[in-house]
């Protein structure tokens, strides 16, 4: 007698579930893998987002075996999913697993998204891999994707995490040739990167721009780093000159701008 379809598809569900349990190993992962999934099998196929839900509440451990097993159990993935994982990924400072879900997605035929280059370059700013963190700027526009101030921000930042400060500068002033604005995050991240890199003049001359520049007002922050890169410099005078006008426009001086200072 064949199967009533009740049966025939309870069947085919365990098949899934059997091929997807090959794909992920054997031990505590793999248990704690299944234990995400299998009861959610249905749920997570007729509400795609019940499941980006369930991703962000995950540990980079098992995210992406997680996300494996989601397809293995044929559970459509989309850029949500990959982006809540890399999110959680970046978040743990797991630049390796974020920048390998990026190229499980070109594998997948999933295509990335601002976000998904936005999480990526975050995970690699915290994990100091600037270089990483460049490449997957230059391949945002290859991509189809068209880099906005979060993303040069982003990178900018890893190169001032990485005492790049030539790199740093490079990318501020090539975010007007691709129609981005920059901002006091970019250019504050620029005058740090100039102050690890001990470019007391570039840090001022950076500053200068910002003051004379309407749409950027310098903060607390641009200003401390201007004042310690002086500082690192042995240009006192300089640091007096910086914090004299950090007081004429106002700003509550901040313990970093204090000690520099002294």
């Amino acid at each position: 007698m064949p199967p009533s379809p009740g049966t025939h598809g309870t069947e085919k569900l365990h098949g899934h579930v059997s091929k997807a349990q090959q794909s992920v190993r054997t031990g505590q992962r793999a248990d704690e893998v299944r234990q995400q999934v299998v009861p959610n099998i249905k749920l997570w196929k007729s509400h795609p987002q019940a499941a980006t839900s369930a991703l962000c509440s995950l540990t980079p451990s098992i995210v992406t075996p997680v996300l494996q097993f989601m397809s293995a159990c044929k559970i459509q993935t989309n850029v949500f999913h990959y982006n809540a994982a890399i999110n959680v990924c970046g978040k743990a400072r797991q630049w390796q697993e974020a920048v390998r879900l990026l190229n499980i997605m070109g594998q997948s035929r999933v295509v990335s998204d601002a976000v998904s280059f936005h999480a990526g370059m975050t995970a690699c700013e915290k994990g100091h891999k600037w270089e990483l963190s460049l490449q997957l700027l230059a391949a945002m526009q290859p991509g189809g994707v068209t880099p906005d101030d979060l993303a040069f921000n982003a990178t900018i930042s890893a190169c001032e995490k990485g005492h790049q400060w030539e790199q740093a500068l490079g990318l501020s002033g090539h975010m007007q040739p691709c129609s981005v604005a920059p901002d006091v995050m970019s250019c504050s991240a620029a005058i740090s990167a100039c102050e690890k890199g001990s470019r007391w003049q570039q840090a001022i001359a950076l500053l200068v721009v910002m003051e004379c520049d309407e749409d950027i007002s310098p903060d607390v922050f641009s200003y401390s780093a201007a004042i310690s890169a002086c500082e690192k410099g042995l240009q006192w005078e300089q640091a007096l000159h910086v914090f004299s006008r950090l007081e004429a426009y106002r700003i509550t001086p901040n313990t970093v701008s204090y000690n520099a200072k002294i």
